[in-house]
C-alpha cells in the first residue's frame, strides 16, 4: 500500500496542470474532467479488488471494499489537493511521511 501511495501522490503530481484546470471549471474544460474522472474510477476499483482479495486470503477483516478503496483514494487526494493549492503552507507532513503514516 506504501508504494501504491507514492505512485498515487506522483501520478497526480505528474497530471498537476490538467488537474487544475480540469477542477476550475468543469463544464469548459469537461474532457479534461471526464478524463480525470475515468483515472480516479479505475485506480479505486483496482483498490477495491486489491481489498477483496486482501479479504479472501484472511489478511484484513470484512469490510466494505468500495468505501475502503474511496477513503484511501480520498486520503491521497486531499493531501494533493492541498498541496496544489496552499503549498506547504498548510501542511504538517511531506510526501514521504505522509505516505509512511497513511
Amino acid at each position: 500500500m506504501t508504494n501504491f501511495g507514492y505512485l498515487l501522490l506522483k501520478d497526480f503530481d505528474n497530471n498537476r496542470d490538467m488537474i487544475s484546470i480540469a477542477l476550475k471549471d468543469p463544464l469548459i474544460f469537461s474532457q479534461a474532467h471526464e478524463e480525470i474522472l475515468k483515472k480516479i474510477n479505475d485506480t479505486k476499483e483496482i483498490l477495491k479488488e486489491y481489498f477483496e482479495e486482501m479479504q479472501r486470503k484472511g489478511y484484513i477483516k470484512e469490510l466494505d471494499c468500495c468505501t475502503q478503496a474511496e477513503i484511501f483514494l480520498s486520503t491521497y487526494w486531499g493531501y494533493f489537493m492541498y498541496k496544489l493549492n496552499f503549498g506547504d503552507k498548510a501542511l504538517h507532513a511531506d510526501y514521504q511521511d505522509m505516505i509512511k503514516t497513511a
